[in-house]
C-alpha cells in the first residue's frame, strides 16, 4: 500500500503475491509502481490488483495462479490497443487483466504457458472480458504459445512467434510470417489449422535433435495451404550425433495440404560427416512435404586398409542404422 503525496514503489527484486493481496495507492493521486524485477502471483486463487499507475517496461509480471488485474498500465495503450513493453507470463489457469480496449497488437514479450492461461482486457470495473486470442491481429514483439488455442483473426507476425511442442493452433483468418517462426521449442510437432504464408521477410527455424519426428526434430503440420518464401534455417542440436544419422535418411519437416512457392534461402547444417539435401514432394491426393535428406560421407577405401579394425565397427553401426 502506497502512502500520500504521489509516492512511488520501485521493485528491483521479487514481489510475490502469496495470497490475494493488492498494491494500492491511498494518496491524492499520482502514485506509481515501477517494476524492474519480477512481480509474481504464486498464491491465492482470487484476484490481486495493482491499482496505481504501473510500468513494467524493464520487468516481468508472472501469474501462476488466480488473477492479476492492472488498472492503469503505462505499457498498454487502450487507445491504440497495443501492449508496448515488458515481459508478461501467464501459467496454467492463471489470468492477467488490463483495463479497457482490446489487445490487438503485441510489441512486448508475452508467454501463454498452457491452454487455460489467459490474458484479457475488460472495460473498467465491468467484467466483460475480451481475450487475447479473440482480438490479436499483429505480433511485433515476442509471443510464446504453449498449449492449444484458437485465434479468431488473421495474425501478422513480424516479430518472433514461438510455438511449444505438441501445440495445435487454429488461425481462423490464417497466419502470415514476416518475422521469425520457431515451432517446437524444442524439438516438437506443431499443427497450424488454417493457411500459412511466409513472405520474403520471414524465417522458419527448424531444429534437428534426433531421428524421431516431433520428439527428435521439429515438424510443422499445416492443415491448409502453405505459401513459401523467405528463409528456411535448419540447425543441428548437440543431442544428435551426425554419425548416428543413417545414409539417405529423410527428415519430413513440413506437411501441408498444398504447398505453393519455395524458400528463397535455405540454410543447412555444414558437417564433416555428410551433407543435407533439401527438396519438396508435391503429392497429388495427399500432403505436400518439405524434406531434408542426409547423405553420409562414405569411408575411403584407403582408410579401410590402414585401420580395418576400428573402422569396421563404424561401418557395422552405419549399416545397422541404415537397415532400421
Amino acid at each position: 500500500m502506497l502512502g500520500a503525496d504521489k509516492c512511488q514503489y520501485n521493485n528491483y527484486g521479487l514481489h510475490d503475491f502469496t495470497n490475494d493481496g493488492d498494491i494500492t495507492g491511498i494518496g491524492h493521486g499520482g502514485e506509481k509502481t515501477t517494476n524492474y524485477g519480477t512481480i509474481r502471483k504464486s498464491g491465492g486463487t482470487g484476484e490481486s490488483r495493482i491499482n496505481t499507475e504501473f510500468s513494467n517496461a524493464k520487468g516481468t509480471v508472472e501469474v501462476q495462479t488466480g488473477r492479476i488485474t492492472i488498472g492503469n498500465p503505462v505499457d498498454y495503450d487502450w487507445h491504440t490497443n497495443t501492449l508496448y513493453a515488458g515481459t508478461w507470463r501467464v501459467e496454467g489457469s492463471g489470468m492477467l487483466v488490463f483495463f479497457d480496449g482490446s489487445l490487438q497488437t503485441n510489441k512486448a514479450h508475452v508467454v501463454l504457458n498452457g491452454s487455460n492461461a489467459k490474458i484479457c482486457t475488460t472495460p473498467g470495473y465491468t467484467w466483460n472480458p475480451t481475450y487475447i486470442e479473440q482480438s490479436l491481429t499483429a505480433n511485433q514483439g515476442t509471443l510464446e504459445v504453449y498449449g492449444d488455442r484458437t485465434f479468431s483473426n488473421h495474425l501478422d507476425n513480424t516479430g518472433t512467434l514461438i510455438i511449444g511442442a505438441g501445440t495445435e493452433l487454429t488461425f481462423t483468418g490464417g497466419l502470415t510470417n514476416s518475422g521469425i517462426l520457431s515451432p517446437g521449442n524444442s524439438p516438437g510437432y506443431v499443427t497450424i489449422n488454417g493457411d500459412f504464408t511466409q513472405d520474403a521477410s520471414g524465417e522458419l527455424q527448424i531444429e534437428l535433435g534426433g531421428l524421431d519426428p516431433g520428439t527428435g526434430y521439429d515438424v510443422l503440420n499445416i492443415e491448409g495451404t502453405a505459401s513459401l518464401a523467405g528463409i528456411l534455417d535448419v540447425s543441428l542440436l548437440s543431442s544428435l550425433d551426425p554419425a548416428d544419422i543413417p545414409d539417405n535418411y529423410i527428415f519430413n519437416i513440413l506437411f501441408a495440404d498444398t504447398i505453393t512457392g519455395d524458400f528463397d534461402t535455405v540454410n543447412l547444417p555444414s558437417i564433416s560427416e555428410g551433407n543435407f539435401e533439401y527438396f519438396i514432394d508435391l503429392n497429388e491426393g495427399s500432403d505436400d512435404i518439405v524434406n531434408l535428406r542426409f547423405h553420409a560421407v562414405p569411408i575411403p577405401g584407403a582408410v579401410w586398409l590402414l585401420g580395418s579394425g576400428l573402422f569396421g565397427l563404424v561401418a557395422v553401426r552405419r549399416r545397422r542404422n541404415n537397415i532400421s
